[in-house]
């Protein structure tokens, strides 16, 4: 069984990353422009933004360089000061406000950590299994943070364990971080902190575009009805 207090920091653990990652985010978009007042069609990009950005310091950091992450900090940084701001003029109905947004991630931040707790739930004898997959990458982020090589062997006595291999590190470097800060173990940053996080950007991301295209997207629906009416 999980400890109330483990719940606790991993939840606020989650809240704190969204935020972190986002005013990262908007500091590299607008590092050379005028920030502009606050726009929740902007929080998905600056929040894949800041996360991109964060976990590649942190890789470069842990491996004194050697990973395959080396330049896109420098890439952000660049797209931040050679792109244009960009004035987007928005009806208020279609403007998603501040409160709405922070409602509509404390409810997704909720929901998913409640959801990917249920691997750590008993029923009786019953217990169950996580997943073989995230026991992998748990141990693939804790090879990380120990040896500082960007290589996906788990296995003590493979030959190549020690050999840098490409690989999707972003989320292997993130729970290696999140588990250093919290002392959190890494399979319980992954149920309780990462998936969850990965499910909130998703979801949040689908929702904000919704509201901004939602007449567009209710046009192209109406006329594909009628065309399949139409054949019909």
């Amino acid at each position: 069984m999980l400890s109330v207090w483990t719940i606790i920091v991993s939840f606020f653990t989650l809240l704190t990353s969204i935020a972190v990652f986002y005013i990262a985010g908007v500091i590299i978009s607008y590092s050379s422009k005028p920030r502009p007042s606050f726009d929740a069609n902007l929080f998905f990009p600056c929040l894949i933004k800041g996360f991109l950005f964060l976990v590649s310091l942190y890789a470069i950091w842990i491996t004194k360089g050697k990973t395959i992450l080396l330049l896109v900090p420098v890439l952000l940084l660049m797209v931040g000061f050679l792109k244009k701001p960009v004035l987007i003029i928005q009806k208020e109905s279609e403007n998603i406000k501040f409160k709405q947004l922070i409602l509509f991630i404390l409810t997704a931040c909720l929901l998913y950590s409640v959801y990917y707790s249920q691997a750590f739930i008993t029923n009786g004898e019953l217990v169950n299994y996580a997943g073989g997959d995230t026991s992998f990458y748990a141990r693939a982020a804790y090879n990380l943070q120990l040896n500082g090589i960007e290589n996906p062997r788990i296995e003590y006595l493979y030959p190549q364990r020690f050999n840098p291999e490409p690989y999707h590190y972003y989320d292997l470097w993130f729970v290696a971080g999140v588990s250093k800060i919290t002392g959190i173990n890494t399979h319980l940053v992954y149920l309780l902190i990462i998936y969850p996080f990965f499910a909130v950007v998703f979801v949040t991301g689908i929702w904000t575009f919704l509201k901004k295209n939602f007449v567009i997207i209710m046009v192209l629906i109406s006329l594909k009805l009628n065309i399949m009416k139409t054949l019909n």
